[in-house]
């Protein structure tokens, strides 16, 4: 299931830059 699978790698992306972003260090 490549949609599923991108759907979840993009979401953890997602997840990552937003947490880099809202968490600046």
């Amino acid at each position: 299931m490549p949609n599923l699978y991108g759907d979840i790698i993009s979401d953890l992306c997602a997840g990552l830059v937003g947490g880099l972003g809202l968490t600046p260090r």
